[in-house]
C-alpha cells in the first residue's frame, strides 16, 4: 500500500496564519489527526527539516518557510499563502506595536518598545527594515512546485468557503462526497470523541482521514473574521490581533518616503509576486486604459 503524504500549510507572518492554523487544528480534531504549528526554528530549538524528519505528525503548519527547507523534504503535500508585502509590513507595524507579546531583552521586545516612542512615520520606516526576515524568504521562493498550492491572501479571505475547500481537497483531506444521514450518526460520535482523545494526546482516537465538506465549511463559519474581530471585515481597530484584513491598506499608511524605502530594500518583490506588472508602482492607483 502506498504511504500517504503528509500534508503542510506554509504560512507567512501577517497572511491569516493564525486563522488557517485554527482551522486546520479544529478539522485534524474532528479527524482524530495529529496537527503542530511550527513555528520558526527558534520555538523547537531546530531546523524545519529536522523537525519534519524526527516527527510523525500527519498535518503541519509551518511559519515562514525558506525553500531550501522545502527542498529537502519528502513524501508531503502543501499549501502556501502569502500576500501583498506593503500590507504585510502595515500589519506587522500594528501588531507587533499594539498586540504582540515579547519576552522582555529580545530582539522582538527592543522592536516593540522602539514603535511605541516614535510616531507612525518612523515605526513605519523601521518595520520595513524588521520585516526583511519575513519577506526575504519570498524572494527565493520557488512558485512552480507542483505538489504545492500557491494562493494569496486577497483571495483566500475575499472567498474563505471556496478557498478552505481547495486547500484541503489538494492536501488530499477533503471528502466531497456526499455526507448521507447515516454516516452523520457514525461521525458525530467520532468526532465528539476524537476532540476528547486530544485531551491526553491522541491515544485510542477513532480516525476520519477525510473530513466532509459540510463539516469544514462549519470550521470556516465558526472562525470568519467578523466572529473573531466581533467587527466587520474592513472596519478598523489597531489593538486587535484581528485590525483590519483589508486588501491595499497600505496606500492609507505609505508615505513616498517608504516606497522608496521599499524600492530600495526589496527591488523586483512585488513584480515577482504578481502585485504589480513593474518597478514604477507609487501611491497613486494605476490608470487602467479602456482603450483597445
Amino acid at each position: 500500500m502506498e504511504r500517504e503524504s503528509r500534508a503542510i500549510f506554509f504560512l507567512r507572518h501577517k497572511c491569516a496564519s493564525m486563522w488557517l492554523s485554527a482551522i486546520a487544528e479544529r478539522a485534524c480534531a474532528l479527524m482524530g489527526r495529529s496537527y503542530v504549528y511550527f513555528f520558526r526554528s527558534t520555538r523547537w530549538g531546530e531546523n524545519f527539516v529536522d523537525f519534519y524528519r524526527r516527527t510523525s505528525y500527519e498535518v503541519i503548519g509551518c511559519a515562514d518557510a525558506k525553500v531550501e527547507e522545502v527542498r529537502q523534504l519528502i513524501d508531503f503535500r502543501a499549501v502556501h499563502v502569502f500576500r501583498d508585502p506593503r500590507d504585510m509590513i502595515v500589519s506587522a507595524y500594528f501588531s507587533h506595536r499594539n498586540t504582540h507579546w515579547y519576552k522582555p531583552g529580545t530582539e522582538a521586545w527592543a522592536h516593540q518598545e522602539r514603535l511605541r516612542q516614535v510616531p507612525k512615520d518612523e515605526g513605519l520606516a523601521l518595520e520595513i527594515a524588521y520585516s526583511e526576515r519575513y519577506l526575504r524568504p519570498l524572494m527565493t521562493w520557488d512558485f512552480s512546485m507542483p505538489h504545492v498550492l500557491e494562493l494569496k491572501f486577497e483571495e483566500v479571505t475575499a472567498r474563505p468557503y471556496e478557498s478552505v475547500l481547495r486547500m484541503f481537497a489538494f492536501l488530499g483531506l477533503l471528502d466531497e462526497a456526499e455526507w448521507p444521514w447515516w454516516q452523520q450518526l457514525i461521525d458525530t460520535p467520532r468526532f465528539v470523541w476524537n476532540r476528547l482523545t486530544r485531551r491526553w494526546g491522541g491515544f485510542g482516537r477513532w480516525p476520519r482521514h477525510r473530513i466532509p465538506a459540510e463539516k469544514l465549511l462549519g470550521i470556516v463559519h465558526a472562525l470568519q473574521f467578523a466572529r473573531l474581530a466581533r467587527r466587520p471585515k474592513g472596519q478598523e481597530d489597531p489593538t486587535s490581533h484581528y485590525r483590519k484584513g483589508q486588501p491595499g491598506d497600505w496606500r492609507n499608511h505609505f508615505t513616498e518616503e517608504h516606497v522608496a524605502l521599499f524600492k530600495e530594500r526589496y527591488p523586483g518583490l512585488l513584480v515577482r509576486l504578481g502585485y504589480e506588472p513593474d518597478e514604477n508602482w507609487s501611491l497613486t492607483p494605476r490608470v487602467v486604459s479602456e482603450a483597445g
